[in-house]
């Protein structure tokens, strides 16, 4: 296996003045074509301290990727510098400073001399065109090394990676990966691990990892093979003895969040939604507006004091000393509010100077009603968490998981066996 390290350029990266997306994006894009990195690197536009990093990554990566540092500034040095560690002098390219000379033209701008740095390649360097920008992308191999340096901006970076850059190294790995990813509610990372220690521990084509996420956790499972088709199979074949074990926790076999699982479940069985959110603020119905076909799910909702639920919507005189009863007439009352096929409510305590010894801090009580169903529920999340907008969240996770149970809805379906 090809044995790769990613190295990101520029002092605005140190100064976390923008987010380096880059080594996500090509750390995810190489796993697909079967290319470990080991390594990720980042350095500001310092030439010492550049050089360093690039003969640290060629001392042990087969394959070096740089993203950054080719524009026509006073600091864009990657491309002198690398030249440099290689020993390769730089030579202009009369085909790319025609092609810039020919970009500003067509801009109707005078081109300053500057610019033509962006012609300047090491010699017997191979040209990667860019069609997205003004800085070609650059591909050098010597001494058993391959190198490939990239624009920093990921509008140009990633076409130029999928276009350019990704066939040449799909031929050099002659494998494939595939992955899926198994979104599971209700139970703990280390949960997970206990049950999955074995087969985490001895497979090896493929892999499983459990990675944990706000508020649930994902189970990734990665296969290699020579040909698609194999590597799906033998993914299919991994996530059916997950689901043999851990199904009950399983919501979602596809990159879905718990919210647009919702949405499609709930469309596909003709059923509509109205929350009344107090403990979650709005969080609930925020995420359901932004998923596909959300409005012909969701009719509407009411976020509240969590502690003051209004009597204009939901009327008075049903409160009653248990919490349980309470936000089960809420539900109900939203139900029928917007003549839904269910609803759900969710009250707690996020104020501690309102916290009650019935009620303590971060306390929250759901009901759920769907059609002549209707469940409650209290949880009380860790007292070691204070921040209130993490704590709606993790509400609203709880809130829709239960949703999805009332309506029976909450569990994927295993692949069929082949």
């Amino acid at each position: 296996m090809i044995q790769a390290e990613i190295l990101s350029v520029g002092t605005e990266l140190l100064l976390g003045n923008i987010v380096d997306t880059n080594q996500a994006f090509l750390s995810a894009e190489l796993a697909k074509i079967g290319i470990a990195v080991y390594h990720r690197q980042t350095c500001g536009d310092n030439r010492e301290r550049l050089e360093d990093a690039v003969r640290l990554a060629l001392s042990r990566s087969e394959l070096v990727l740089i993203t950054g540092g080719l524009g026509p500034t006073y600091d864009d040095i990657t491309k002198e510098t690398v030249a440099s560690v290689l020993q390769l002098p730089l030579e202009e390219n009369a085909a790319v400073a025609e092609k810039l000379r020919a970009f500003f033209a067509a801009l109707g701008r005078e081109m300053t001399p500057n610019n033509l740095s962006q012609a300047l390649i090491p010699k017997g360097a191979a040209i990667l065109e860019n069609d997205w920008g003004t800085a070609p992308g650059i591909w050098i191999e010597k001494d058993g090394r391959t190198v490939v340096m990239m624009p920093g901006v990921p509008r140009e970076m990633k076409p130029m990676y999928r276009e350019r850059v990704a066939p040449l190294l799909q031929k050099r790995s002659g494998v494939v990966l595939h992955s899926v990813t198994l979104h599971l509610y209700g139970i703990g990372e280390s949960d997970v691990d206990a049950v999955l220690r074995h087969e985490m521990e001895t497979g090896c084509n493929p892999t499983i990892a459990p990675y944990a996420k706000e508020g649930e956790v994902e189970l990734r499972i990665t296969a290699k093979a020579e040909k698609i088709e194999e590597a799906e199979r033998l993914c299919r074949e991994t996530e059916r003895n997950l689901f043999a074990k851990l199904g009950q926790f399983i919501y979602s076999d596809r990159d879905r969040k718990l919210h647009e699982v919702l949405i499609e479940r709930f469309c596909r069985g003709k059923n509509t939604l109205a929350l009344a959110e107090g403990f979650t603020g709005g969080k609930m119905a925020a995420a359901l507006c932004q998923t596909e076909n959300a409005f012909s799910v969701f009719k509407g909702g009411v976020v509240f004091d969590p502690e003051n639920a209004p009597e204009a919507v939901f009327g008075s005189g049903r409160a009653s000393d248990s919490p349980e009863e309470y936000v089960l007439h809420l539900a109900q009352q939203v139900r029928e509010k917007f003549q839904t096929t269910a609803a759900l409510a969710v009250i707690g305590t996020l104020d501690p100077e309102k916290a009650t010894a019935e009620m303590p801090f971060g306390t929250g009580v759901i009901a759920a009603v769907y059609r002549d169903r209707k469940i409650c529920r209290r949880f009380q999340f860790s007292r070691g968490i204070k921040e209130k907008e993490y704590l709606r969240t993790l509400a609203s996770l709880r809130s829709m998981a239960t949703l999805l149970q009332i309506t029976g809805l909450f569990c994927e379906k295993p692949p069929e066996k082949e």
